[in-house]
C-alpha cells in the first residue's frame, strides 16, 4: 500500500464511516422509539423529500449548521427579490434541519403573514399568505408542543393580521365561509396539511376549547350569577374561570354560521393560559392573560355587525346600513315570505344569540382576569362596560326578533289570538327595555373614553362611528316596537 497512500485513505475513511454509521444506528433506532411514545405520529415533525428532520440532521452532521447559515441568507434574499414561492420552500427546509428553534417559526411565521401577504394586491393572493403563515406557526406547535411563545404567536396572528388588518371584512368573510359546517362542497376548507396540501378534517380536535364552548360558556354563565346573588346580598365574590379545557364529555360546538378568526385567536391565547406551561420570554403574564378577553371582545362585536347586516335585508330601505331619519316599517308576513328574506331573519336571529353568549363569557374572563391582576382595572373596566352594552342590545334584537316572529303569528294587529298577542307584546316590551339600558350604556362608555370639546369630536369622529351607528340602529328599532304596540 505504501506506493497507493491516496488509496490506502481512502479505504480508511471509508471503513471508518461504516464503522460510525453501525455504531449509530442502534442509537438511532433506539431514539426513534422512544420519540414514538412521546409524540404521537399524526404529530411528528414534517418531512422534507421523505427523510425526517432527526436523519437529516444525522447524515449531516457537523455541516447542518453552515448549511443552516447559507439557507437563512438565501431566504432573506428571495423574500427582498420577491421569490415567495421559493421562500416558502426554503422555510419549510430551514425548519427540517432546525425542528426545535422556536423563533424561527415565531419569526418565520410573521415574515409569511406581514412581508409576503404585502407584496400582492388582490385579497385572495394576501389571504393564501396569511393562511401560510399561521400553517407556518401552527407547525411549530405540532412540533414543539405547549410552549407559550408559539401559542401566543398563532393567537396574534389570527387576531391582528386577519381579524384587523385593512382586509380584515375579506379576510373575515372567507374564512367563516371556508369554515362552515356542513361544509360548502364548492368551498375548499381552511384546514390544509402545510406538509402534503391534503385537506385535514374539519375541526381535527386541535380546538380544545371553543369546540366545547356550550360548556364554557354554561361556566361563564354559572359564575356570574353567582356574582351576582352574592354582589346583591352585599358580599363580593372573586370570579375564576376554569384554566384548563372542558372535558371531552362536554357537548361540542356546532359551528352553523362558520368559525370566527376572533374565536379561534381566542382558543390559541387560552391554550396559552393553561397552568403548567413556560411563562412567555417577551410578554408579562398579565399580557397573556389578558388576551383571551380581548379576542372575545372582538368576537362579540364582529356577531352583533354581521346581525344587523342580517338583519338589514328584511327591512326595505335598510339593506345600505340603518338611515337616519328613515323608521324601520311596520313587520307583514309577506316581508319573510321570501326564503332570501326567511333566511336572513333566522341569521340574524343566530347571530344575536351568538352575541350574547359570547358577551356573557367575554366578561366572565375579563373579571376573571381582573381577579388576578387588579391594578389593570382602570384599563379594562371599560371594555367590560361596553360588553356589557353591546350584549344589552344583542339581547334586545334576540327579543324584539323573536317578539315580532310572535306578533305576526298571533295575527298582528287584528289580535286574532289574543293570549298569543299578549306573549308577543311582552317580549318586545322587554326587547324596548334591553334597548334603553344598551343605548345607555353605549353613551356612558362614550362619554367615559372621549372628552367632549370640539376638538376631541373632531378627532375621534372616525373611531366614533361605530357607536354611533349602534345607537341609531337601537333607536330605529325601539320606533319600530313603538309602533307595533301603539296598533
Amino acid at each position: 500500500m505504501s506506493g497507493h497512500p491516496r488509496l490506502y485513505q481512502l479505504i480508511c475513511l471509508l471503513v471508518g464511516l461504516g464503522l460510525l454509521l453501525g455504531l449509530s444506528w442502534p442509537s438511532h433506532r433506539a431514539l426513534n422509539e422512544q420519540r414514538g411514545k412521546l409524540i404521537p405520529p399524526t404529530e411528528e415533525a414534517g418531512k422534507s423529500a421523505e427523510l425526517d428532520s432527526f436523519a437529516m440532521g444525522l447524515m449531516l452532521g457537523g455541516f447542518r449548521g453552515p448549511l443552516v447559515m447559507y439557507e437563512w441568507i438565501a431566504a432573506d434574499n428571495e423574500k427582498n427579490n420577491e421569490d415567495t414561492e421559493r421562500f416558502l420552500t426554503r422555510m419549510k427546509l430551514i425548519s427540517d434541519l432546525q425542528p426545535q428553534f422556536v423563533t424561527m417559526y415565531i419569526h418565520q411565521s410573521w415574515n409569511l403573514a406581514y412581508n409576503i401577504s404585502v407584496q400582492y394586491s388582490l385579497p385572495s393572493e394576501k389571504y393564501r399568505w396569511v393562511i401560510e403563515g399561521i400553517r407556518f406557526a401552527e407547525l411549530g406547535n405540532r412540533r414543539i408542543p405547549d410552549n407559550t411563545d408559539i401559542l401566543a404567536q398563532i393567537g396574534q396572528l389570527y387576531y391582528d393580521k386577519l381579524g384587523n388588518s385593512q382586509e380584515a371584512d375579506y379576510f373575515t368573510r372567507r374564512f367563516r365561509r371556508e369554515s362552515l359546517e356542513p361544509p360548502d362542497p364548492s368551498r375548499r376548507m381552511v384546514a390544509i396539511d402545510p406538509q402534503t396540501g391534503c385537506l385535514l378534517p374539519p375541526r381535527s380536535g386541535q380546538w380544545l376549547f371553543i369546540d366545547r364552548l356550550p360548556a364554557l360558556i354554561a361556566d361563564a354563565q354559572a359564575v356570574l350569577k353567582s356574582a351576582a346573588e352574592e354582589s346583591s346580598r352585599g358580599g363580593q365574590t372573586r370570579v375564576q374561570l376554569p384554566l384548563n379545557p372542558p372535558p371531552d364529555t362536554s357537548a361540542r360546538q356546532t359551528w352553523k354560521q362558520g368559525v370566527s378568526v376572533f374565536a379561534v385567536s381566542y382558543e390559541y391565547y387560552k391554550q396559552a393560559n393553561r397552568p403548567g406551561l413556560p411563562a412567555h420570554t417577551q410578554y408579562g403574564d398579565s399580557v397573556v392573560s389578558s388576551r383571551p378577553a380581548i379576542s372575545l371582545r372582538s368576537w362579540e362585536n364582529e356577531e352583533i355587525n354581521l346581525a344587523l347586516d342580517a338583519e338589514q335585508r328584511v327591512w326595505p330601505g335598510h339593506q345600505d346600513g340603518p338611515t337616519v331619519g328613515l323608521p324601520m316599517p311596520l313587520p307583514t308576513a309577506a316581508m319573510l315570505a321570501g326564503d332570501s328574506a326567511a333566511a336572513a331573519y333566522e341569521e340574524a336571529i343566530a347571530h344575536f344569540k351568538t352575541a350574547d353568549d359570547v358577551g356573557a363569557l367575554c366578561i366572565a374572563e375579563y373579571e376573571s382576569h381582573l381577579a388576578r391582576y387588579g391594578y389593570e382595572s382602570s384599563i379594562y373596566r371599560p371594555h367590560v362596560d361596553i360588553v356589557s352594552a353591546r350584549r344589552k342590545l344583542a339581547q334586545a334584537g334576540l327579543a324584539r326578533l323573536e317578539g315580532i316572529r310572535q306578533w305576526l303569528a298571533a295575527g298582528g294587529a287584528a289580535a286574532g289570538d289574543s293570549d298569543a298577542l299578549a306573549r308577543a307584546q311582552g317580549r318586545l316590551r322587554e326587547a324596548e327595555s334591553l334597548y334603553d339600558s344598551a343605548i345607555s350604556g353605549i353613551r356612558y362608555y362614550v362619554a367615559r373614553i372621549y372628552r367632549v370639546d370640539a376638538w376631541s369630536t373632531d378627532f375621534y369622529a372616525p373611531s366614533r362611528k361605530e357607536y354611533d351607528d349602534l345607537i341609531a340602529f337601537a333607536t330605529q328599532a325601539k320606533a319600530q316596537i313603538e309602533a307595533m304596540l301603539g296598533q
